[in-house]
């Protein structure tokens, strides 16, 4: 039995998980059907690919000779990322700017981020011992405006690193679905042709709600370090906070992505839809988002709002014994709407989208579904022996990560009504 339905998850099951399970929504199949896949699914050829490393596009920090800062004393327990200053230690947003901090008893750490003037946060968990009043130093760049143009023969040039600030750094992310089938089930189910049937219909619905998970996540709020051991989610990407790609949103405007908000319901509009569409244009090359995705609601709601013309008489008002003229080989004539551009960008309604009153706007040049490896099947195992179950189990699993080189390309336009 258990020989036979691995046949059928082989011949059957993982080629519907790896090549289907984004199928029915048109935004997913644009993103994660186009999945850049390697030995490590690394970003940049010339970078290790341990870490999904995602160079920076789009920026304006440059870089000169680091900034030391070696004053007071700093206290930090072993497994922690918190670090806390102390006797005279006053730590400023610009440290997270590409620093590092040594602590003189233990390594050197990056630094993510700075809380407050006595607290900051580490990349990575103390290794060391717990210490407590050590000295410190640390080491950050600072942010130089370069000189172009015209000059003078006294002038000193400022070169930085103006198009690229080293990289955003993301995590493997894990998914799997489980799937088991009762062994008196498989005993009813004697026969090949009877296991293939049950088997499909479990395995078909296995796929469909690992793509409900990974559709939820996708349109998620989640960040680096999520808990819950989530991608990086698209309201994510959006917010004005937060820490995506290891970089401090809060420290940097252009990795915050364009967000439009209000205390309450309000229709979407043309007025909407052009700041946004502006705003994901700041930064770059001044290419804006080139998809928008909404919901059904939000859409039909659009829709109904957009004035409408009549041939003859007002609207809404009918007509009886009127003739419409139109050419001999025309067999519909069609009064709807199927498809809506704004400046030329299409505009979606995702059937599969989890959340009910956002527009997001995407870029699809920044934003990128990096795959470690296919979904991979532990095969049909039989637990009667092994765990005192009567249960043969199967398991899918698989690695990838949801990354971007620019989140500034994104936006989202929340508290929309909808039909």
């Amino acid at each position: 039995m258990i020989s036979e339905l691995n046949v059928v998850t082989r011949e059957y099951f993982m080629p519907l998980v790896t090549n289907q399970v984004f199928q029915g929504s048109p935004v997913l199949e644009k993103i994660f059907g186009i999945a850049k896949e390697g030995e490590f699914g690394m970003a940049s050829p010339s970078l290790d690919g341990r870490a999904i490393i995602e160079t920076l596009e789009v920026g304006a920090v440059n870089e000169e000779a680091a900034t030391p800062y070696a004053t007071g004393t700093v206290s930090i327990a072993k497994g922690s990322t918190t670090l806390t200053g102390a006797g005279g230690a006053s730590f400023t947003a610009a440290m997270a700017n590409r620093g590092q901090i040594t602590i003189t008893t233990g390594a050197t750490y990056r630094i993510a981020s700075v809380t407050d003037a006595t607290h900051l946060e580490l990349t990575d968990p103390f290794e060391q011992t717990t210490v407590s009043g050590v000295a410190f130093s640390i080491d950050y760049f600072t942010t130089v405006a370069n000189t172009s143009g015209a000059y003078v023969k006294a002038d000193t040039f400022a070169a930085g690193d103006e198009d690229t600030l080293a990289g955003a750094s993301y995590d493997w992310k894990m998914y799997h679905t489980t799937v088991k089938i009762h062994n008196l089930d498989l005993k009813q189910n004697t026969g090949k042709s009877r296991i293939i049937d049950l088997a499909s219909q479990r395995l078909r619905s296995a796929t469909k709600q690992l793509q409900r998970n990974l559709i939820a996540d996708f349109y998620g709020t989640a960040v680096d370090g999520d808990s819950a051991g989530k991608m990086i989610g698209l309201q994510g990407i959006c917010a004005g906070s937060g820490t995506v790609g290891t970089i401090n949103k809060a420290t940097y405007a252009w990795w915050q992505g364009a967000r439009n908000s209000a205390a309450s319901a309000r229709d979407l509009t043309w007025d909407l839809l052009n700041k946004v569409y502006y705003d994901t244009k700041k930064y770059g090359n001044g290419d804006a988002a080139n998809l928008i995705v909404t919901s059904d609601g939000v859409i039909q709601n659009y829709e109904n709002s957009l004035t409408k013309t009549v041939v003859t008489g007002s609207s809404g008002t009918r007509y009886e014994n009127i003739v419409a003229t139109r050419a001999l080989d025309e067999k519909v004539v069609d009064a709807g709407i199927t498809g809506f551009k704004f400046k030329g960008i299409d505009m979606l309604s995702d059937p599969m989208i989890p959340v009910a009153d956002k527009t997001f706007f995407i870029n699809l040049n920044y934003i990128y579904w990096r795959v470690l490896q296919g979904f991979q099947s532990t095969g049909w195992q039989d637990l009667k022996a092994s765990q005192n179950k009567d249960w043969a189990q199967l398991t899918v699993n698989g690695y990838g990560a949801l990354t971007t080189s620019c989140c500034a390309k994104f936006g989202l336009i929340s508290e929309l009504n909808q039909n």
